[in-house]
């Protein structure tokens, strides 16, 4: 969406990012969201999901 039009709509202007920002620090960061990916294990005496592996792992 062209930025005018955001504009005209009554987007959050505030709230606007180079893209060049958010690939090299990560969206939203400034909000305290992650910039890495973390892997975290199930804890093993948790047996939710019942006998079925990790879906994303």
């Amino acid at each position: 969406m062209k930025l005018d039009d955001y504009r005209l709509l009554g987007g959050h202007m505030d709230y606007i990012e180079k893209i060049e920002d958010i690939l090299q620090h990560g969206g939203w960061h400034k909000d305290g969201a992650p910039t890495a990916r973390m892997l975290q294990k199930n804890d093993a005496t948790n047996h939710w999901p019942f006998m079925y592996p990790p879906m994303l792992g």
